[in-house]
């Protein structure tokens, strides 16, 4: 056995154990997920965003098949919503949306207006899944919630208090998801994995770039997958983000990623059906325009 695996599965005994002790069992833990009427009675929750968190909220996991999130920071922003509506017609049920702040991550990207103007223009049925990497999260939930995300993902690191902000965005209506990066081990799943629908795997150091950490995430998604388990909980949503791309496609989806972001692979891709079809079932390359492919 892999010497990180062992080292986390001893945590979660250890958790196990101080959660018998104290009389905070399993089943107390399974209680606190929210059910999709508890989510429905948010009160600025509208009946669109409803329908989808109750669906995504629903599928069957083994039976919900890989989503194409594509990260439309990438896009043309002059032709913003001809391009996501172009990513959602080749087949991308969902639309990723990477809020960056210059101060979690050192690159800025694009705030609530945009996942308004998207959310306004885009079918609705399309889910839009929004990750911030911003300090102090809890404070911008709000105006997120507002512009109309499904899902809003947060990063452990970006506050002292994510089940706090994790148990915000609950409440606000929305599904919560937790990023993972590269050094960042499965076990913060712990405190809040009840409540999250969505682990979101890093291949990249975000806003950084440089090597991707693949060998890493291979490894991090059955930790992931037994948290869960060990917990008598159901299986999350596993996405991985970070420069996927149809030669690494197999393997994630091999090892149990179900969504796959991918940017520059789908938004630059001159066909992108074949781009998506190749993400979801195929592999090998696909045309793309200009450089700078995630």
């Amino acid at each position: 056995m892999k010497p990180r695996l062992t080292c986390s599965i001893i945590v979660l005994s250890l958790f196990l154990h101080l959660q018998n002790a104290s009389g905070f069992t399993t089943a107390a833990i399974r209680r606190r997920r929210p059910s999709i009427r508890a989510l429905s009675s948010a009160p600025d929750l509208d009946a669109g965003r409803s329908a989808r968190v109750s669906a995504v909220s629903s599928a069957d996991p083994d039976a919900r098949g890989v989503i194409i999130s594509p990260s439309v920071a990438k896009a043309d922003f002059l032709r913003l919503g001809e391009e996501a509506s172009a990513a959602v017609g080749a087949g991308c049920a969902w639309l990723h949306c990477s809020v960056q702040d210059g101060v979690f991550v050192p690159k800025t990207s694009f705030g609530a207006p945009v996942v308004k103007a998207l959310r306004k223009g885009m079918p609705e049925s399309t889910v839009l899944d929004v990750k911030l990497s911003t300090v102090d999260p809890i404070n911008r939930v709000p105006e997120f919630v507002s512009a109309g995300a499904d899902i809003i993902t947060i990063h452990p690191e970006s506050t002292p208090h994510y089940p706090a902000c994790i148990n915000s965005i609950i409440s606000s209506g929305c599904l919560a998801g937790l990023a993972l990066n590269p050094s960042t081990p499965a076990s913060v799943l712990l405190p809040v994995a009840s409540d999250v629908s969505l682990v979101v795997l890093m291949l990249v150091n975000p806003g950084h770039g440089g090597r991707s950490y693949l060998d890493e995430v291979l490894r991090k998604i059955p930790e992931v997958l037994q948290v869960y388990s060990s917990l008598g909980l159901p299986r999350p949503y596993i996405s991985v983000d970070g420069g996927v791309s149809p030669n690494v496609a197999p393997s994630l989806r091999g090892a149990g990623a179900d969504v796959l972001v991918a940017g520059g692979g789908v938004f630059k891709a001159k066909d992108k059906t074949a781009a998506v079809d190749a993400l979801k079932c195929g592999g090998g390359n696909v045309e793309v325009e200009g450089t700078g492919v995630d």
